[in-house]
């Protein structure tokens, strides 16, 4: 079951991805580019919710995290990768795990919205996109501090080396 569940999230990535590629008026921005691409993957899974559904409590069980992190961590890197984000530097991962909690949050609204229409779910992914655009605004404060510390260290660490 485990490898049927993750042959399906692959077929599903490949889908999104071809979808996204073959967009006429794709989004320029990256913060769009994910949207549109999580909305094409929950758009094509909408004729096999229930299954969906299904496959998440197959992959909810314990012995299955290892399946569940892996299919998880490719739809993200897929979602990244489509959005043209080559990057193997330390944000490699912080937008991985960022989007990883996104998409998983927004899966599990799509799965408990059953208006039959996708408003409710794209107002949540909307908010969920919306915090998290806003830690670089929360988190420049101490990067200022730590780049002052820094350039305070160096100086300090030149000024020793010229005394010597």
């Amino acid at each position: 079951a485990v490898d049927a569940i993750l042959m399906h999230s692959a077929l599903a990535d490949a889908a999104m991805t071809d979808k996204f590629a073959t967009m006429a008026d794709r989004p320029e921005k990256i913060h769009l580019m994910i949207r549109t691409l999580i909305l094409l993957r929950l758009e094509h899974a909408n004729l096999h919710k229930e299954a969906i559904r299904r496959g998440l409590a197959v992959l909810a069980v314990p012995s299955n995290t290892p399946a569940s992190a892996k299919a998880l961590y490719r739809t993200v890197d897929a979602m990244w990768r489509a959005a043209g984000q080559r990057d193997t530097d330390f944000s490699f991962y912080t937008k991985r795990a960022s989007l990883a909690g996104v998409y998983s949050a927004t899966l599990l609204a799509w799965l408990a919205d059953n208006s039959g229409s996708m408003t409710a779910t794209e107002a949540f992914l909307d908010r969920r996109l919306r915090d998290i655009g806003q830690i670089p605004k929360m988190t420049a404060p101490v990067k200022a501090v730590m780049t002052t510390g820094k350039r305070m260290a160096m100086g300090l660490f030149s000024t020793m080396a010229r005394s010597r």
